[in-house]
């Protein structure tokens, strides 16, 4: 029998879900009784946090721009090696394509 993607996604979030004892913070930040300084402390290591990532992101979406436009450039003369024309290219969607993919056939 085949899991569906929902059966698949609940039992590795329930694989994944940590226990409910394992942060004894949880429940004393719940009742209002976590110390103050405690409820900062994240608050503050945020103010640097949130920043390093803004960074990283930004470098990995200059990455991802300059990495990509390479492959950009060779896409034509890929296609043509498998047997595509330019004309294919114009008439492919990526659902015919899944299609294609599953029957062997051309795109």
């Amino acid at each position: 029998m085949t899991a569906s993607a929902r059966d698949l996604l609940q039992k590795a979030t329930g694989a994944l879900a940590p226990d409910q004892g394992a942060n004894p913070f949880a429940p004393r930040m719940e009742r209002g009784e976590a110390p103050r300084e405690a409820l900062a402390r994240p608050a503050l290591e945020q103010r640097w946090v949130i920043p390093a990532d803004r960074r990283s992101f930004a470098h990995l979406a200059g990455r991802s721009v300059t990495g990509e436009e390479p492959a950009a450039r060779h896409l034509s003369a890929f296609a043509q090696a498998c047997g595509m024309s330019e004309g294919d290219a114009g008439r492919t969607s990526p659902e015919r394509s899944k299609n294609a993919q599953a029957g062997g056939s051309k795109p």
